[in-house]
């Protein structure tokens, strides 16, 4: 295989990497009588971009959405959603209709007819993309003053050189080694409560508690 083919092939292989991402992003769950869906890991919430709940999960226990669900009513139990999500997800979950006799089913979220388009996904491509470069615009803006007031902080060069990541979400945390593809499940490895974000590993996680205690 000449370099040239090669680099087409890995252009290829991206190309498809780049689909199967786009596509896990616009397939949601629509919420049926069965429990294959999960709270905190799955697509299932209806909104224009984010289709999970923005509430950190923190300490609930709650781990599928039929837990939310009261089934003889089949309605969604208010006092769980209440205690458990931030407002803006309580009003987008009630928004969801219940059915007692549909199953479960993944769809494609950005068609009325559920079913996967090419134009629709060129769309989605097209916002995130947007999404992507203003967040990337505004990173690279504030990088340079969050780093001036990190090693213009009265402590050690340690804790500078670990806040610098702390600060950007880069620590190699399960959450982020899923998102690249390193770990299958970004469970914490030490509670086993929730997702191993930046936030749980230094701040919520019982064990990084106890040593601030």
């Amino acid at each position: 295989m000449t370099r040239s083919s090669r680099g087409n092939a890995s252009n290829t292989w991206r190309a498809i990497e780049y689909g199967i991402e786009l596509l896990k992003k616009g397939t949601i769950w629509r919420v049926g009588n069965d429990t294959n869906i999960r709270i905190w890991c799955d697509n299932w919430i209806p909104s224009d971009f984010y289709l999970r709940p923005v509430t950190r999960r923190r300490h609930s226990r709650l781990k599928w959405v039929a837990d939310l669900i009261d089934e003889e009513r089949m309605e969604w139990k208010m006092n769980i959603l209440q205690q458990n999500f931030a407002p803006v997800d309580v009003e987008e979950i009630l928004k969801i209709k219940l059915y007692s006799s549909s199953e479960d089913i993944i769809v494609w979220h950005y068609e009325r007819s559920d079913i996967f388009s090419i134009k629709s996904a060129y769309k989605v491509a097209l916002n995130m993309s947007t999404h992507e470069t203003h967040a990337s615009s505004n990173e690279n803006k504030d990088g340079a003053c969050l780093w001036q007031h990190i090693w213009k902080g009265n402590v050690p060069p340690k804790v500078g050189m670990f806040a610098w990541p702390l600060a950007r979400d880069a620590l190699p945390t399960n959450k982020n080694k899923k998102a690249r593809n390193i770990l299958e499940d970004d469970m914490c490895n030490i509670c086993g409560m929730e997702s191993e974000s930046t936030y749980h590993a230094v701040v919520a996680c019982s064990h990084s508690r106890a040593l601030l205690e």
